[in-house]
């Protein structure tokens, strides 16, 4: 476990729930993404759980009450609240904000393109058939952005305060490929200061994608760490059987 710690209210937090439990479905999410088959929004696909109810209720709780219904995966997902623009500073600028969306080829029932959520701030899935939580090694703060887009949550915080050279720079990413994207962020180091700047904020360096094997997936079933623990850590690759408190 990473001792890498920041105020957890620093973080949005996001559950997303699905029918699908199988081994291969999470490693592909936790190393290519999670899909969003409505564009860019955060909010079609995820629900949005505050601190404060964590505080309250815990986790753990909260994210088994959302496998009551016919979801057996729950994903949890932490979003730094710097990356939104939730904060307009005196001298009328905001913290950078981030990319988090990926452009695929692939398009859904409406002809429109799919996009995929950055694995880096997918933190886990709880199981609801195994009782356990397994967090995602490829979880971090700060990743590389290059060819992402913004989503359309960020976009209305660039208007609601006024930030309009940023809906502009938003939306014109959305004209060019992740290819392309990527190239010219690259070529031009769009950026790198961001990497910089967050790396040293987070006190952890940029974090790669890897490859997943979950081959130990349902077996491994002890640790001393608790679910609710994980909201405190910015990186970690522990696997959690909820009923294994300690």
């Amino acid at each position: 476990m990473s001792n890498n710690k920041i105020n957890p209210n620093e973080f949005l937090y996001y559950l997303h729930g699905t029918r699908l439990e199988e081994k291969e479905i999470i490693e592909s999410i936790f190393t290519e993404g999670l899909k969003d088959y409505y564009g860019t929004s955060i909010n079609s696909t995820m629900k949005e759980i505050s601190y404060e109810d964590i505080k309250k209720c815990g986790l753990s709780k909260l994210m088994k009450v959302h496998t009551e219904g016919e979801h057996k995966s729950v994903f949890l997902i932490k979003i730094p609240k710097k990356y939104m623009a939730l904060v307009l500073h005196r001298d009328n600028t905001i913290d950078f904000p981030v990319p988090l969306f990926k452009k695929t080829d692939e398009r859904n029932k409406l002809n429109e393109r799919v996009y995929m959520l950055t694995p880096n701030l997918v933190q886990g899935v709880y199981n609801s058939t195994t009782d356990m939580f397994i967090t995602n090694p490829n979880f971090c703060p700060v990743f590389n952005p290059n060819g992402l887009e913004y989503s359309d949550e960020q976009i209305a915080n660039f208007w609601a305060i006024n930030q309009i050279q940023w809906v502009k720079y938003a939306e014109s990413r959305k004209k060019y490929s992740y290819e392309q994207l990527y190239s010219e962020d690259t070529r031009r180091k769009s950026f790198d200061d961001y990497i910089n700047s967050y790396s040293k904020y987070f006190n952890v360096k940029i974090k790669n994608i890897e490859k997943v094997d979950l081959t130990e997936y349902g077996e491994k079933l002890n640790s001393q760490y608790e679910l609710d623990k994980m909201i405190t850590d910015n990186t970690s690759s522990n696997i959690i059987n909820t009923n294994n408190k300690k």
